[in-house]
């Protein structure tokens, strides 16, 4: 038997397939963020503004991760944002790869900058070590 570990995806089949976690990198430059949802747009802008505004708040300094529920009638339970991973090639992945093996998820839909390169299907076998696949969402047009 064969397993997929990377599967490049429109955006509407982003809404058909479920996900254990839905990813975003980098909302701040990220087209994907205000609009694969509205609730979810302004659920990920108001927390990091809040992040922003705490006075000494780690996460807004290091750009720590963020784990949120998911609007309700989303096809994943969780949305987890990496305010700012590391855009050179696929250094990102390196920092996704062990929250994910924390998080315990057997698969992801990821929501990358339109300019980001997807990873190879091997950088992506050698980051999941086999446990997660990943989907990730073609820019549009």
């Amino acid at each position: 038997m064969t397993t997929e570990h990377f599967t490049p995806i429109h955006y509407g089949s982003a809404w058909t397939e479920q996900s254990d976690v839905w990813v975003i990198l980098n909302p701040d430059v990220n087209q994907w963020t205000e609009k694969v949802d509205w609730s979810l747009g302004m659920l990920l802008r108001r927390t990091l503004l809040r992040i922003e505004m705490a006075d000494g708040s780690k996460a807004a300094r290091t750009g720590d991760p963020i784990l949120l529920a998911a609007p309700e009638g989303a096809p994943a339970a969780r949305v987890l944002v990496l305010p700012r991973a590391r855009g050179e090639g696929t250094a990102w992945l390196g920092d996704l790869a062990p929250i994910l093996a924390r998080l315990k998820v057997r698969n992801v839909t990821v929501f990358a900058p339109h300019e980001w390169k997807a990873p190879s299907a091997k950088t992506l076998a050698e980051a999941s070590k086999g446990v997660w696949s990943m989907r990730w969402v073609e820019p549009e047009g």
